[in-house]
């Protein structure tokens, strides 16, 4: 089974560090489209740059003035939640 933890560190707009990345869908230097376990990660800004990918253990840095994260992706119902 897929882990589906992960983690994310802002530092001052500047610097993302992320774990738990299973897919780097794009990247650009205005937008970074990344697949997490159930979810996709949107990460927009200016001069985004991948600073660092280790595709094997996950992690992914990015520098670049970071404006907005914004998650999507799978929702878990009430039903599914009440009867894991």
């Amino acid at each position: 089974m897929e882990d589906k933890t992960h983690s994310l560190t802002l530092e001052e707009q500047k610097k993302i560090s992320l774990t738990g990345i299973s897919n780097v869908e794009s990247f650009n230097e205005k937008e970074v489209n990344l697949k997490l376990a159930e979810k996709t990660l949107y990460i927009t800004g200016a001069n985004l740059n991948v600073e660092k990918l280790n595709v094997e253990d996950g992690t992914l840095t990015i520098l670049g003035e970071v404006s907005t994260i914004r998650y999507s992706g799978a929702k878990i119902g009430i039903m599914k939640r009440i009867f894991k």
